[in-house]
């Protein structure tokens, strides 16, 4: 039976879903109409449908969307509406018809950003490579024109269900207040703004973890990550532990940008703190990151840079490179079967964490970009993790971004 079903307005949006879906680990098939013979349905895990109803009127799209998930309706599928990426067509007629086909406590969570495609969605408006939808011509297009800049308005004009944005700082809250808002909403249709794959993948973990009735609508990118939530969510953990040791400036700006675009646990730890009271600290640190980990993806460890006393500036060095990497091994030893990688920034941090948790070497496998590479641990008798090792001063500043990204995807390739 499959578990993933994505009724989709036209064929090549229903490709690319489809595509999405089966990187993540879903054995997909992509029908050209509305049906498809059960011999092509065999072990198969997502269906996706084209009902060609773009440019259908606003009742004959609804009806279509309507009937088709009456055929191929189940209790356990996660269905999933793909809508063009610049909202173009019956979007709020076609969420109309999945609800009315589906029992009373579903809810529509829009979530229309595509960023890898240059699209996102900030204040409930629709941006295309920063542009208006009216800006980037949306409304000129011969079929069917968008009139209006906001999600709302475009979704309200053909829809008659209550709808509620969710802006982009309550999708960056905690996770258990987003999963509150969901659980609370009155609305039947919900949209939520996000600018980058980090959003996205926090909403679904949200709207997964509230237990509520999710229809997903979006080009699919949050159908993707719905589907990974709850079908294929890796089992060995999927989190990054980060140690950043160096306080140089590319690093600082990197670790900014970090923040800015993944939202990860922050952990700073005050260096005086750590050199005074390090057994007092390490219990407060383990205590707070095990309380809060679950919620995050990246948990992020760095040091501030104020330090009293005059004594010798290398031996204070090597001191607080000693106990943060005792700090940073004991926070991975505690939760290293939801740790798949550990990212460490700076020499010295590198050579005292490994050293810490006795790895005798790194199976060295790339240089992911300059001064940056990723390997795999070799400790005897010990479970090996993914490592990616940086110097301090170098890189553009999406450089730890593009390296958790590159470790994601060997994963995903190798199957862990």
């Amino acid at each position: 039976m499959i578990k993933v079903l994505v009724v989709s307005d036209d064929m090549t949006g229903n490709n690319d879903v489809g595509a999405l879906l089966n990187q993540s680990g879903l054995n997909t098939v992509a029908a050209l109409s509305d049906h498809i013979s059960k011999e092509y349905m065999v072990d198969r895990d997502a269906l996706c449908l084209n009902t060609d109803s773009r440019a259908l009127t606003s009742e004959q799209a609804r009806e279509k969307v309507k009937q088709v998930v009456n055929n191929y309706w189940n209790t356990e599928i996660l269905y999933c509406k793909r809508i063009d990426s610049t909202l173009r067509g019956n979007v709020g007629s076609e969420i109309d018809g999945i609800l009315e086909a589906l029992p009373k406590g579903y809810k529509a969570v829009v979530v229309p950003a595509f960023p890898k495609a240059g699209r996102i969605c900030i204040g409930g408006y629709m941006l295309v490579d920063g542009r208006t939808l009216e800006e980037c011509g949306a409304h000129k297009d011969v079929k069917t024109p968008v009139y209006h800049l906001k999600v709302k308005d475009i979704i309200a004009s053909q829809s008659t269900r209550l709808i509620e944005t969710v802006e982009l700082k309550q999708v960056r809250s905690s996770q258990n207040k987003l999963v509150q808002t969901i659980i609370q909403s009155q609305a039947d249709i919900m949209i939520a703004d996000a600018v980058n794959e980090h959003d996205i993948i926090r909403i679904a973990r949200a709207c997964h973890m509230s237990g509520v009735q999710i229809v997903c609508v979006d080009p699919g990118s949050f159908t993707a990550a719905m589907a990974r939530e709850k079908y294929v969510k890796n089992k060995s953990g999927d989190k990054n532990l980060l140690v950043i040791g160096s306080l140089a400036e590319t690093t600082r700006r990197q670790v900014d940008y970090l923040i800015e675009c993944r939202n990860p646990l922050v952990c700073l730890i005050e260096i005086n703190r750590l050199l005074q009271d390090f057994d007092v600290l390490k219990k407060e640190v383990l205590t707070w990151i095990l309380s809060q980990v679950d919620e995050y993806e990246d948990i992020l460890l760095l040091t501030d840079d104020v330090t009293d006393g005059c004594e010798d500036k290398i031996l204070k060095a090597e001191k607080i490179s000693e106990y943060f990497t005792a700090l940073a091994a004991e926070i991975y030893s505690r939760l290293q079967n939801k740790i798949a990688c550990v990212y460490l920034c700076g020499g010295d941090t590198a050579q005292d964490f490994l050293e810490t948790l006795d790895v005798q070497a790194i199976d060295i496998k790339e240089e992911v970009l300059p001064l940056a590479v990723y390997g795999r641990t070799l400790c005897s008798g010990k479970k090996s993790f993914q490592v990616l090792t940086k110097g301090g001063m170098i890189g553009e500043r999406n450089a730890i971004i593009q390296l958790l990204e590159y470790a994601k995807c060997v994963r995903q390739e190798e199957g862990e």
